[in-house]
């Protein structure tokens, strides 16, 4: 009897065994390591999870079925890294198919919601802020966003190809984007072919019919080198590293070129017309 008491007192103090998914890495990953695979810590991801799980959920109970989280994290890990599909695959246990398959429906999935996230200011208030915000910063008046082009590089189109070739000589898209003070994404347009000169993209979008019109007190949008929306969540970007992308991409240029650096340009439009 003693035995028997013993045994039973030993079974109840027993830690009970706790089995982690050890294909999950929200269980085997600590928060800086999640933070460097995949960009975003574990509470962000877990808001995104939010956002698109009742799109992606799975719709069969089969045990072979991968689930809304480990979708998301496939999607995150590629547009991360860049890495092929088959290496994406290899971490995550999926084939290739599979993570080209995740990554479209991910990639779809966002790209409906994007209304909810990115919207240019319309309200008198809002954009009252916003220019405030520019001044406070850089003393610079009457201005709601910084506005800038950059070239995506695409595979040779199979119609149409040579509208596709920028400047530089390569397949692109010309992807115009305007983010507030907060370096926020306030406005983006992704459909032009690589040809297209920055000016025509401006003058073709929403936002430039709504300034010729007055609807926004005509304010002056300055170019900069964007940072990614990540800003918005306080994510820690590489500073040094947009500083010298600026340097080697404008600087150089103007100086061989005999054009005005960007603080003179910006001297001279405040002379000419907020003096």
């Amino acid at each position: 009897m003693a035995l028997v008491n013993q045994w039973l007192l030993r079974r109840a103090l027993r830690r009970e065994r706790i089995f982690f998914d050890t294909q999950n890495p929200m269980e085997m990953m600590p928060d800086d390591l999640l933070m460097a695979r995949y960009s975003f810590p574990r509470k962000i991801i877990f808001k995104l999870l939010d956002i698109v799980e009742p799109l992606i959920r799975p719709g069969t109970g089969c045990s072979n079925s991968i689930s809304a989280l480990m979708q998301l994290l496939i999607a995150l890990r590629f547009y991360v890294s860049g890495s092929l599909f088959n290496v994406d695959g290899d971490i995550h246990g999926v084939s290739k198919a599979t993570v080209s398959r995740v990554v479209y429906r991910i990639s779809c999935v966002l790209s409906e919601k994007v209304n909810n996230f990115i919207s240019f200011p319309t309200d008198a208030n809002e954009i009252d802020t916003i220019k405030q915000q520019f001044y406070d910063y850089s003393g610079f008046p009457r201005t709601i966003g910084i506005i800038d082009c950059t070239h995506v590089p695409i595979k040779r189109p199979v119609e149409n190809d040579v509208r596709y070739v920028n400047r530089k000589n390569f397949h692109s898209i010309n992807c115009q984007v305007i983010e507030d003070a907060d370096l926020l994404i306030r406005n983006a347009i992704v459909k032009w072919p690589g040809s297209s000169h920055d000016s025509f993209i401006l003058n073709q979008s929403a936002v430039a019919q709504e300034l010729s019109h007055g609807v926004l007190d005509h304010p002056i949008m300055y170019d900069l080198i964007l940072h990614n929306t990540a800003r918005k969540h306080k994510l820690p970007d590489d500073e040094d590293a947009v500083t010298q992308i600026m340097s080697d991409d404008f600087d150089d240029d103007a100086a061989n070129q005999g054009i005005s650096t960007g603080t003179e340009i910006r001297d001279a439009a405040i002379a000419a017309y907020f003096s």
